[in-house]
């Protein structure tokens, strides 16, 4: 099987979407926390600029887990996407202009959670 044939398409994109929702959900459950707290604006920055990766690695990870190999690639694509589709949705719906500067921020930590998922992904079977 080929690395970009149509079902490892649809497993990349899936785990985009599950990992897009668990974003959602993440910065939800995040948004209720600092409802409750003094605002700290360093710590909410933070918190917010790097929510990116526990998603990218869980994406990574399934993607690497249904892939027969190549972890570490199948890792790193799979988080660059998620971090862009998430950006990029972040952009539509909020209307931010720091669409690039957002992306760039976190794509090294990204890519890095996104490789560490992906061969532990490959390394779960």
């Amino acid at each position: 099987m080929s690395f970009l044939s149509l079902h490892s398409l649809k497993k990349y994109i899936l785990s985009i979407v599950i990992s897009i929702l668990l974003t959602v959900v993440l910065l939800a459950l995040i948004s209720v926390v600092f409802s409750y707290l003094p605002p700290a604006l360093w710590l909410m920055q933070a918190i917010i600029d790097y929510s990116y990766t526990l998603p990218a690695f869980i994406s990574a990870f399934l993607a690497a887990r249904s892939s027969s190999g190549r972890g570490l690639l199948t890792g790193i694509i799979t988080a660059v996407l998620c971090i862009f589709m998430i950006s990029l949705v972040g952009k539509i719906f909020f209307d931010s202009s720091d669409f690039l500067i957002s992306f760039v921020k976190t794509l090294p930590i990204g890519a890095l959670c996104g490789g560490l998922g992906g061969i532990l992904g490959i390394n779960s079977k």
